[in-house]
């Protein structure tokens, strides 16, 4: 509400005294004074900027727009900022950004057959998916699943158990690996037939979550990579004996996610 201004005027004629120059006085800090003097849930800015806080200033552009100091200053060009330097809504007069917030994310679900030497794309994987980092910022990649190993024989021992390391990792657009992680898959193996060629399945959980700090803007893959899983496959037999099964087949359930941090 505004402020109710209230200051008599002096009743003799106006002229060269102390009380107009005292009433000339106190107009004048009523309209030209300080912001700060003013009472009104009403005020309008016609130029300039309008800043409350410690120097907040725009850095930055684009969506690379950020803020130093803290408060909030707004500018007659449509651009402000509101917050601080490691959080803040902010905007440049061309777009608003968010810092310091949740900026990016997406997931993927799929089944998917490793090849021996081809890599299986986890995430993007589907219509409307993606794995596109906007900005160089914090980013958490989280992978969980099954994986099904399938080992085929014809003749001597069958497997009685299997170790793999399935070998996941995100590259970046030119085939770059940025980060990584090696599951370790190692149990006894299920017979699931009595006729050649004889199958025996292995099926284990596994998840894990990356952060990759300051992941920088671009378009990124999570795979898992064919030629490492493969070569990493040990079998044996019940008597301890390590075997070499004719054929295997690796198999992956997988729902896989990211999200960046502004």
């Amino acid at each position: 509400m505004a402020r109710n201004i209230n200051i008599p005027i002096p009743q003799n004629p106006i002229s060269e005294c102390f009380q107009w120059r005292d009433w000339f006085q106190k107009l004048s800090n009523v309209v030209f004074g300080s912001m700060a003097t003013q009472d009104s849930s009403n005020i309008n800015v016609t130029g300039g900027q309008l800043t409350i806080g410690s120097n907040p200033a725009i850095t930055g552009s684009g969506v690379n727009t950020s803020m130093s100091g803290q408060g909030a200053a707004v500018f007659n060009n449509g651009s402000f900022a509101i917050g601080n330097s490691a959080a803040n809504i902010v905007s440049d007069g061309t777009t608003v950004v968010l810092n310091g917030f949740n900026h990016a994310n997406s997931s993927s679900r799929g089944s998917f057959t490793l090849g021996l030497t081809a890599n299986a794309t986890l995430m993007p994987y589907g219509s409307g998916t993606n794995f596109t980092v906007p900005k160089t910022a914090n980013a958490i990649v989280t992978c969980s699943g099954s994986v099904f190993i399938t080992a085929y024989t014809t003749s001597g021992s069958r497997p009685a158990g299997v170790q793999c390391t399935p070998v996941f990792q995100i590259l970046d657009s030119s085939s770059n690996v940025v980060a990584g992680f090696t599951a370790v898959i190692k149990n006894g193996t299920t017979p699931t037939n009595t006729t050649t060629p004889y199958t025996d399945v292995l099926a284990l959980p596994f998840s894990f979550s990356l952060l990759c700090a300051n992941l920088s803007a671009g378009s990124y893959t999570l795979i898992c990579n064919g030629t490492s899983t493969y070569t990493s496959l040990v079998y044996w037999d019940y008597l301890g004996n390590i075997i070499t099964p004719f054929n295997t087949e690796i198999q992956l359930n997988t729902s896989s996610f990211y999200y960046q941090i502004g």
